[in-house]
């Protein structure tokens, strides 16, 4: 549909720039189609248990430069210190840290998965444990508030599919539960966003009265008044951003000015684009996601469509090459994978 929707675009170069970041759309479906003859389960296996141990290593990494090499600056006021530990982690990993997030978090729901579908020892089940805090506490300062909404909502659907006791499904509510409430009592960061989201008036932001939140206000006001325009066919891929920058530059603050921002909603970000056969075909890939593994008892393949369903709610994980790559190849990957998990629906 991008390449569709260069016909009617205007700033050609732009649009072929799209179309270049979203190259792994098309080569993984292609990639692992063509050897899915040749995978087995120990390789699906080892895929996970590989991309846990990154996620690890990485989440490692975040806790150990908060650490030891994070300094915080006294003269910037104590609201703005959120703002400066996600720039910190973008800065020094070169990912936004919502995406981070929602890497890491994944890695979590498959410990969860693994945990809750296979027999383990005492101390393979303390050491996932300790994985999974881990994964929750980089998150917290993270601060992304919809990866960690998505974690909490997918955890929840696993553990009413999972065959545990009650007593064990509780266990692990409580703990999670515990580790939400902790953090926005203990860490600033986490607090601060969570204050934000439920003091902010959610009217169009004014001057220098913006935050992450208001923000959003006015991006999707502009992207209603785009798609009142534009409903069938969108702008096409290589005028959506300037034609959203226009509106979003007659709103009165200069916050708009200082960077380009994007739908900050995947589904609407596809409809602006490529209108609404890009809107059913991406709605297409979670329903036929959803109904496969639903036929196949596929139940890691459920649990990443619903995580990436509410992400997307406020990102476009499809802009950026990394989410791309993330979203198609666990697509594709759980797809072809194989189920013999009766225990749920």
């Amino acid at each position: 549909m991008f390449t569709a929707s260069l016909v009617y675009t205007d700033n050609l170069p732009a649009g072929l720039f799209v179309i270049e970041k979203s190259v792994p759309l098309a080569v993984f479906p292609l990639m692992l189609f063509w050897n899915k003859l040749q995978l087995k389960n120990k390789h699906f296996d080892i895929a996970l248990t590989v991309y846990v141990a990154a996620c690890f290593l990485l989440a490692c990494y975040l806790l150990g430069m908060y650490i030891f090499s994070y300094e915080s600056d006294p003269s910037v006021p104590p609201h703005f210190e959120e703002i400066q530990k996600r720039q910190y982690a973008e800065q020094i990993t070169g990912t936004h840290p919502t995406y981070l997030s929602t890497f890491i978090l994944f890695a979590g729901i498959i410990c969860i998965d693994q945990l809750s579908s296979r027999k383990s020892t005492f101390f393979q089940i303390l050491g996932k444990a300790f994985i999974i805090v881990v994964f929750i506490g980089v998150s917290m300062l993270l601060a992304a508030r919809m990866p960690m909404i998505a974690f909490v909502v997918t955890l929840f659907f696993q553990l009413l599919v999972a065959q545990w006791s009650l007593l064990k499904k509780l266990m692990l509510v409580a703990v999670v539960l515990g580790i939400l409430v902790l953090s926005i009592i203990a860490i600033p960061t986490i607090r601060q966003r969570a204050l934000e989201t439920i003091e902010t008036k959610y009217e169009l932001p004014e001057g220098e009265h913006f935050n992450s939140t208001n923000l959003r206000v006015g991006i999707f006001h502009c992207t209603k008044e785009i798609l009142e325009d534009h409903y069938f066919l969108g702008t096409g891929v290589g005028d959506a951003q300037s034609v959203l920058n226009n509106c979003l530059h007659t709103l009165p603050t200069d916050a708009y000015r200082q960077i380009d921002y994007n739908t900050h909603n995947q589904f609407l970000g596809v409809w602006v684009k490529t209108g609404l056969p890009g809107l059913f075909l991406l709605l297409a890939i979670f329903v036929v996601g959803l109904w496969f593994s639903y036929r196949e008892r596929n139940f890691l393949l459920a649990m990443f469509l619903i995580f990436s369903l509410i992400c997307f709610q406020t990102e476009e994980l499809l802009s950026r090459q990394a989410g791309i790559t993330f979203f198609m190849y666990f697509y594709i990957l759980l797809k072809f994978s194989k189920s013999d998990r009766s225990d749920w629906f």
